[in-house]
């Protein structure tokens, strides 16, 4: 029993280390748009991912979403390096928001890319209109059983 309480710490500071460096892997594209994260940022993206998942009684083993949603929204004109790791871990919220109002019944990316153009268009860069307002049909269609992703690519019910 004695053993087990440094694996989870080493597994901790690993899991820690490798979404760092997944986080940072995503200046690549984000400096294209003049916007880049320091190991700082990294660390703090981290640290609020672990404090929502916790808040929202969310288990997520992958960390793919945070890049997702970086190399994303880095190409959104409404995020400026000035707000940009903020707007991450705005938008990694309103993504696990998101993802636990609809039952996990939408997939990660097209969640991200509803939210991407929703955030860019309806809600004009809002973080919290997106949230209030702007995926609230998406939540609802969710819900009702009436949201569906069609394999040919093809508008389902909910008008993006």
């Amino acid at each position: 029993m004695s053993n087990i309480m440094p694996f989870r710490f080493s597994l901790h500071s690993l899991t820690k280390q490798d979404t760092i460096h997944q986080i940072m892997a995503t200046n690549t594209v984000s400096c294209q748009y003049g916007l880049s994260l320091n190991e700082e940022d990294a660390e703090q993206i981290f640290m609020a991912r672990q404090a929502i998942l916790k808040n929202l009684g969310r288990v997520e083993i992958s960390t793919g979403v945070i890049s997702q949603l970086i190399t994303i929204f880095c190409r959104s004109p409404f995020i400026s390096q000035e707000n940009y790791a903020a707007a991450v871990i705005d938008l990694m919220e309103a993504f696990y928001y998101i993802k636990n109002e609809t039952r996990d019944e939408i997939g990660d990316l097209e969640i991200i890319e509803l939210m991407k153009e929703r955030f860019d268009t309806r809600c004009g860069g809002s973080i919290e209109l997106l949230v209030s307002q702007g995926m609230e049909d998406v939540i609802q269609a969710a819900r009702q059983g009436h949201y569906y992703r069609t394999l040919s690519g093809e508008d389902n019910e909910v008008s993006k």
